[in-house]
This record gives structure tokens, sequence and C-alpha cells, in this order.
């Protein structure tokens, strides 16, 4: 049975990822509208991730002193004013102030909550408990494309933020209201582990260096492939709906996959998955129309689906000794400095050669990114054929519930 602070915290991912969903396929198109080179394109949705890099350490570790609903509740507040603040800029630069102000709100949420999830957790549903999290997420964002593009082809820009800053209300008053104060596990052990301690932890460092390469590319695709999209005369609702088709598939199939990592090598999950992935993205540019692009996207989503659970379930197990707050602050910074390099390069590809070769740039930097986490993390992969359990049938609702 899931705890109920855990539905609490699902509930709320789900309604705030909505509210930052409805403007996901607006934000290219309404930089490049005011004007902005790909470079500037790429130093807007960089400043957002320099700024959770500065930051997101020393959340993650007053987290694991001071609690984290404070943290929680105060991020998804401040994210409700600076959605509003979004309408009123009227040139690139005051939009890169903004995001990197979105960025600092952000910090105090997503890896914090992970944080929170980690805590509570019980060994051994690692993979079920991420993976209803990681669904609820990823629901959420798929809805709000479709609803932010629908929007704002009926009523304009602002009424796009408008909707994403009321989403993040509503998540704010629920977990206010809702979700408890934990005393972190993590307290006792969190001096004795220093980040170069962190790294030193051959499956952790494989985590980070995977997740460091592969963000770079996934950050270049939320931004490219609307505007890949835009350049085949695409309306703002197909394009929402093809933002969410990849986010819904990867949603729906987090929770059997969050299973399965449970019960199979997690390492292998995760290279099958970016693989997978790497290949839906070479195809990208050869895709003409919607049709071939939702399908596309739809691939990329399931591909993806079977990968994050299982990375999330390897971080929670191998974090539980240093402290879940500083473990995930210092992911989280890690993949904001790929979230900075991987916009900023892909803005330049696309200034200096063209769009399509920025895709195959991403497929390629997904290719890298398994071969070295498969390097780090080999001995961890290779032991865990050892060690896991094969899938028993009547084991299932102890390992958090049917396979659909």
């Amino acid at each position: 049975m899931l705890k109920s602070d855990f539905v609490v915290l699902c509930f709320s991912v789900f309604i705030a990822a909505i509210g930052a969903g409805i403007v996901t396929p607006l934000l290219p198109i309404y930089v490049k509208d005011l004007g902005a080179s790909g470079l500037v394109l790429g130093a807007f949705f960089s400043s957002f991730f320099l700024s959770m890099a500065i930051v997101t350490p020393f959340f993650g570790r007053m987290s694991d002193k001071i609690g984290k609903k404070i943290f929680i509740t105060w991020g998804l507040a401040l994210s409700t004013v600076v959605a509003l603040a979004y309408v009123w800029t009227t040139s690139p630069l005051q939009l890169i102030v903004v995001r990197f102000l979105n960025g600092i709100t952000i910090a105090m949420l997503l890896p914090i909550i992970m944080a929170y999830i980690g805590d509570l957790t019980p060994a051994g549903q690692e993979g079920s408990y991420m993976g209803i999290y990681s669904m609820a997420l990823f629901l959420g964002m798929a809805a709000g494309p479709v609803l932010g593009g629908v929007i704002i082809d009926q009523s304009g820009t602002a009424s796009a933020f408008y909707a994403c800053a009321g989403g993040m209300g509503i998540a704010f008053i629920i977990t206010l209201l809702f979700l408890p104060r934990r005393t972190t596990i993590s307290l006792p052990t969190i001096a004795k582990y220093p980040l170069r301690e962190i790294l030193a932890s051959g499956p952790l460092k494989g985590l980070f260096v995977f997740s460091f390469i592969v963000t770079m590319a996934q950050s270049g695709l939320l931004i490219f492939l609307p505007l890949l999209a835009n350049d085949q005369h695409l309306s703002m609702s197909q394009i929402g709906i093809l933002a969410s088709s990849a986010i819904l598939f990867a949603g729906l199939l987090q929770a059997p996959f969050g299973w399965l990592a449970n019960r199979w090598n997690k390492g292998k999950l995760v290279i099958c998955s970016t693989l997978l992935i790497g290949v839906g993205l070479a195809f990208l540019p050869l895709a003409n129309g919607f049709i071939t692009l939702l399908c596309l996207g739809s691939f990329i989503g399931m591909a993806s689906s079977m990968g994050i659970p299982a990375a999330n379930a390897m971080l929670i197990e191998h974090s539980r000794d240093i402290g879940m707050g500083v473990v995930t602050g210092s992911l989280n910074s890690c993949t904001s400095v790929a979230n900075i390099i991987g916009p900023l390069a892909a803005g330049i590809v696309m200034d200096l050669i063209n769009l399509d070769f920025a895709f195959y740039l991403m497929a390629s930097i997904f290719v890298i990114g398994t071969v070295l986490f498969y390097y780090l993390s080999r001995e961890v992969i290779e032991a865990a054929r050892e060690t896991t359990a094969p899938i028993v049938p009547g084991e299932v609702e102890a390992q958090g519930g049917p396979l659909p």
C-alpha cells in the first residue's frame, strides 16, 4: 500500500506539471518571435539551468537539515509569481532574466521532491515508487502542452502563462495543507560524505556522467522539436500534441517499467532505453508531416520510459547512506550544467549549419552517454546478473501492484 504523503506529493506534482507543461510548446517560438537568434535562444534556456546549478547543492543540503516541505511549498509559491512575470516581458533580455529566476524556483522543487520520495520509499520498492512518481510527473507534462496549444490558439499567449500560474498555485495549496513535514533519515551521515566521496561511488559516478551527457541531448530536443514542427507550418495545437506525445507515452509506461526495474537488471534497462532514443532522434530530421513526427515522438517517449525509473531507482539505492538531499542536489547541479551547454551547442549548430544537424548531434551524444555509463557502472551491472530475482507471479502484489 502506498504511503499517504507519497500520494499527496504525486498529486501535487501532477497538477504543477500540467501548469508548467502549458507553456512548453510556446517558449521556443515565443522567444524567437521577439527576434532571438539561435544563440540567444540557447542562452534563454541555459539561464534557467545556470541558476539551478548555482543554488541546488545549497537547497539539497539544507533540506536534509531543516526539512523538505518548506522548500517544496516555497518553490511552488514563487513559481506562481514567476509564471506571471513572463507576461510582462517585452525583449529577449528580459525573458532571460525571468528564466534565470524561474530556475531558482524549480531548484526548490524537483530535486527536493525526489529526495523526499527517496526518504519515504521502502527498501526493495524503489522502482515501483519512482515509476509511479515519474508517471504522475510525465502525465501532467503530457496534458499541459495539449491544453496550452488550445489555449494559445483560442485566447492568445498571455492566457497560457495565466493558466500556468493557476496550476502552480493549486499545487501550492494542496502541498501546504496536506503534505506532512517529515524528519529525514539521512541527517546523521550528511557531514561524513562530501562531494568527492559521492563521486567516488562507482554507481553514482556512472549515473552522474550518464545523466550529464544524456541531459545535454534531451535539452536540445525539447527546444528544437517545436522549431522543426513550426518550420513545417504546423499549428500551435499540433505542436502541443507533438510535445505531449513523447511525454504521454513516457508517463503511461513509467509504472510498469518501474515494477520491472525491481525485478530485472536496472543498468540494462537504462542502456536499452538510451540506444533506442538515439535511433529515434536520428530519424527526426527525415520526418515530414504531423503524423510522421507524432509517431517518432511517441517512439522516443516509449523508449525513455524504459530507463527513467530504473536510473532513479539506482540513484536511491546508492544514496540512502549519504543523504538524499545532498545526492539529488548534486546530481541536479550536474544536469543543470548539461542543460546550459546543450541548448547553447545546439543553437550554435543551428546558426552555423542547420536545424537537421542539431538532431544528429543529439543522437550521437546519446550513444556516447550509453557507452560511458556502461564503462563506469559495469561492475554493478554485471553483479546484478547474479542477484536479480526471477519474476514470480505470486510476488507481484508485494512488489507494488500488478503489471498492466
